[in-house]
């Protein structure tokens, strides 16, 4: 008998080959290279065996700085240099917003978060993309 609480990983095969050569330019970059947002809720959600089209919107996080990505990639646009996120021009059919991990700090007088870039290693560690919080937009039983 199977398990109900058996971990389902996503299909690599989800993940278009330019999409992945940008992961793989990255890491031969040594930088660090997630997928990351609503393609990664996606392909969670076909593998817990939900009925939804595949991904065709990808962004990645990263600890490559805006220029770093601009100089590993020959057609890029500087879509949100001042966010840190470069787009990818990886093929005809993908553009692939990367975007460098950052920090929030606090909210002055409510007005929107600052943001900062973070270098790769925090305190001698590797430091983890900070993601949206999908799993709490779309309840309990979807994160």
């Amino acid at each position: 008998m199977r398990d109900a609480t058996a971990t389902r990983l996503p299909d690599p095969r989800l993940v278009p080959p330019a999409v992945q050569g940008v992961l793989r330019t990255l890491r031969g970059a040594h930088k660090q290279a997630w997928l990351a947002g609503g393609a990664v809720r996606d392909l969670l959600r076909i593998a817990q065996g939900e009925k939804v089209p595949p991904p065709q919107d990808f962004d990645v996080a990263t600890d490559a700085l805006p220029e770093e990505v601009q100089r590993l990639f020959p057609r890029t646009a500087p879509t949100g240099i001042a966010h840190g996120t470069v787009t990818v021009l990886a093929d005809e059919q993908h553009d692939v917003e990367v975007t460098t991990f950052r920090g929030e700090g606090p909210y002055p007088r409510r007005q929107a978060t600052q943001l900062g870039h973070l270098p790769g290693r925090h305190r001698g560690r590797p430091r983890p993309p900070r993601f949206h919080r999908e799993r709490d937009r779309l309840g309990p039983d979807r994160g």
